[in-house]
């Protein structure tokens, strides 16, 4: 997923705070297991991509916190280190992990690197840059294996990798992996769309490693890139959206739906994909955009129940949705 400027977005039905507020707590068996992620015990995650407040995160509950680098989008509007430090800090006392959101598979026209680059002209960017997402203005695919284009992500230290690690940030949170679906057939001649996305991340894991060696890698969506080893041992957690349910288009509309229940059968293959990385001791962080008060019991019963970290939240990522807090389940009397 990822943003449009001044708020454009794919219009879906959100959950509204008060029903999730009734949900806040579903109670967790007293032996279920601890997960971790960064060697930190956690519980919880939030998303969040538009509106992001300083003081909204930091009195926020959530464990693991996903956000833009920026309030705006802009480099003007960037967090800053005390923003970051501030951010960090639960209520409680106790330490956040926060995590930058940004895209490496689309270019963002309301980014500080598309001026920059001079890209408001077309022929400037021809050779980096692709379509229009239809469905995500200012969206655009770009041929992500291009040197330009993986030094402008995470080459020296203006890069917007260095920029997100200077900040403060515990890590990135990385999206539009999957854009290499839409490339397959199109890459350079002896090349595979998919084996060059890989490359890019395992590239963005060492150089950001080795920077900062407690930096977070966590991709989102691409299961489909995970029976790689080499891609999961570059990543230490995954983002999936839509595991049990998705959007669709309402007929004769420009309006979609959510909560329409996937199939079993892709539910299993989305399953036996994340639990690859699952298996490696890694972080699952799942996200569903619901609003109807027993899918959200019945995806949070199957996503948190099955170890994954689970949030519920809006499609547009506006605002951070109170949390459900969920443990392992416990199967140990079945």
């Amino acid at each position: 997923m990822t943003l449009g400027l001044n708020g454009v977005f794919r219009c879906c039905g959100m959950a509204s705070a008060v029903l999730l507020a009734a949900l806040l707590t579903l109670a967790a068996p007293a032996s279920a297991q601890d997960l971790k992620f960064g060697g930190t015990v956690v519980k919880s995650w939030g998303y969040q991509l538009q509106n992001d407040d300083v003081e909204t995160i930091a009195n926020s509950p959530y464990d693991i916190v996903v956000i833009d680098y920026s309030r705006d989008s802009t480099a003007a509007g960037a967090f800053s280190a005390a923003d970051l430090a501030r951010m960090k800090k639960k209520p409680d006392g106790s330490r956040r992990i926060v995590l930058s959101y940004i895209s490496i598979g689309e270019a963002e026209d309301y980014r500080y690197y598309w001026e920059e680059r001079g890209w408001n002209r077309k022929a400037n960017r021809a050779g980096v840059v692709d379509e229009e997402n239809g469905e995500w203005k200012h969206n655009y695919s770009v041929r992500y294996w291009l040197p330009e284009w993986q030094d402008l992500i995470v080459g020296d230290e203006d890069s917007y990798m260095a920029r997100i690690n200077q900040a403060g940030f515990d890590g990135i949170y990385l999206d539009k992996i999957d854009v290499c679906e839409t490339y397959e057939g199109r890459t350079p001649s002896g090349t595979v769309a998919s084996d060059l996305m890989i490359q890019f991340v395992r590239k963005i894991s060492t150089v950001m490693k080795s920077r900062n060696p407690n930096f977070l890698i966590v991709a989102q969506n691409a299961e489909f890139l995970l029976p790689d080893d080499d891609y999961r041992a570059a990543l230490d957690g995954l983002g999936k959206e839509d595991i049990l349910f998705r959007n669709e288009k309402v007929r004769g509309t420009n309006r979609y739906e959510d909560g329409v229940a996937n199939d079993d059968d892709t539910i299993t293959t989305t399953l036996d994909l994340v639990n690859k990385l699952k298996a490696d001791g890694k972080t699952v962080m799942a996200v569903e955009y619901l609003s109807d008060s027993d899918a959200i019991a019945t995806a949070a019963d199957k996503l948190g129940g099955a170890g994954y970290l689970f949030y519920v939240g809006p499609r547009d990522l506006a605002r951070l949705a109170a949390p459900i807090e969920i443990a392992a389940r416990d199967d140990s009397h079945d």
